[in-house]
């Protein structure tokens, strides 16, 4: 997906939730593209290769510790579940 996709998804989600804020939801639909340059930073990853960031499995561990961590400041079940797909849609 283009930069313009994650940006799209991010602003989408606003109209579901008026509680989080807009960078807040950006950030949480960039976020597997963040630990990309950081796992290439430390060389865990290559441009051709990046089972740490992209692969489904990894995608679905950062979206439920996204949902997570965002629950554990937040407690709220629906907004942790939204930042969730967001981490997901990538």
């Amino acid at each position: 997906m283009s930069s313009t996709g994650h940006l799209a998804i991010g602003f989408a989600a606003k109209k579901y939730t008026q509680d989080i804020s807009l960078p807040i939801l950006l950030i949480a639909a960039y976020s597997i593209d963040l630990l990309y340059f950081i796992f290439i930073g430390l060389k865990m990853e290559t441009y051709a290769f990046n089972p740490w960031s992209h692969s489904l499995g990894m995608a679905l561990l950062w979206s439920g510790l996204g949902a997570l961590i965002f629950y554990l400041f937040r407690h709220n079940k629906k907004q942790a579940l939204i930042i969730g797909l967001l981490v997901f849609s990538h």
